[in-house]
């Protein structure tokens, strides 16, 4: 068996950075893609920015402590630049007189919403977040959050409530 640094069966020496960065593709890629998926809801979209991400991880190799959460901020922030980048450019056929056709116009705000939800979720407190993922997101009913959260189902829907206002209150703040 091979180790890092040691001789591979082709004779080639395995850089340990090679194995590391294949390491970390293989343990992070999935979720990158369906953290990136779930807030476009474009596969094309979805498989580009998870490359570029991955790309970005290389260069950024000793520079960067490269964990999930840098790769998803990552992605984030690759997903905010399309948008702005979509957003300039149908400003400008707008500009030249050109339309924009009704369903990029929906593709478009759709991304811009998610992104806004996003940030107003990070807002949130911890348990307010986790909550309202875990209904909306992982569809979870009020009984089994409940038992997730250790909590009674009228303790589960009281801190539901509450975090559906503050989800609302960061929304209209950012309106």
């Amino acid at each position: 068996t091979n180790q890092p640094g040691q001789h591979s069966d082709a004779g080639m020496d395995v850089d340990p950075q090679d194995v590391a960065l294949r390491s970390l593709y293989d343990a992070n890629v999935e979720e990158v893609y369906r953290y990136v998926f779930r807030r476009c809801r474009d596969h094309s979209l979805a498989e580009d920015i998870t490359q570029d991400v991955f790309v970005a991880a290389v260069r950024s190799l000793g520079d960067a402590e490269l964990t999930i959460g840098w790769l998803l901020r990552t992605a984030r922030n690759r997903l905010l630049d399309v948008v702005r980048r979509s957003d300039v450019f149908e400003r400008k056929l707008r500009l030249l007189g050109a339309g924009r056709t009704g369903e990029s116009l929906d593709r478009t705000i759709a991304m811009t919403e998610r992104v806004e939800v996003e940030a107003a979720l990070r807002a949130l407190s911890e348990q307010h977040r986790l909550i309202l993922l875990l209904h909306y997101v992982d569809d979870l009913p009020i009984d089994e959050l409940a038992h997730e959260l250790g909590r009674s189902r009228k303790g589960a829907e009281a801190l539901l409530t509450r975090a559906r206002a503050a989800l609302r209150k960061r929304l209209e703040v950012s309106a």
